[in-house]
């Protein structure tokens, strides 16, 4: 068993704990879409993305969206990493290519400050998606993944 795993879930546990609420929480239920599809203060966005990375999604389904991108580290080395910048985010629509090589559109329903960072996020690096289970809305705080953390 890997030992430096158990010491790190038991320092992360009572730091979750500490958290706010409304840092775990789901995000609370939308009042009906006008005729649209969208809601009251939300705004949708679309994302070019891979017809292999859109291939099985469908309107209506939960999302979290990923960057990979090329952070500077502390002794000014690069590195990729991959941060989770949005969380239980709901497709409004979904634009599959002819072929998976083609681009295709998925578009989003965001809140104004999640609109800001996932434009933000095109220009930045590369972009990939992850499709939730029916029903999971959950929130959790995510460390940036890379394969350096991975293989220590």
């Amino acid at each position: 068993m890997n030992t430096r795993w158990m010491l790190s879930a038991a320092l992360a546990l009572p730091l979750l704990l500490a958290l706010p609420a409304r840092a775990i929480d789901p995000k609370p239920a939308l009042p009906e879409p006008d005729a649209q599809g969208l809601y009251a203060g939300y705004r949708a966005l679309s994302l070019p993305m891979s017809g292999y990375k859109i291939v099985f999604l469908e309107k209506g389904q939960r999302v979290d969206v990923m960057v990979t991108f090329d952070a500077v580290m502390k002794d000014k080395r690069k590195e990729k990493v991959t941060a989770t910048i949005l969380m239980n985010v709901v497709v409004v629509n979904v634009q599959k290519p002819a072929k998976l090589e083609e681009n295709g559109v998925v578009e989003l329903l965001l809140n104004p400050n999640e609109t800001q960072y996932a434009a933000l996020s095109l220009y930045q690096g590369e972009l990939s998606i992850a499709r939730r289970a029916a029903g999971d809305t959950t929130m959790a705080p995510l460390e940036m993944a890379s394969l350096r953390k991975l293989f220590r």
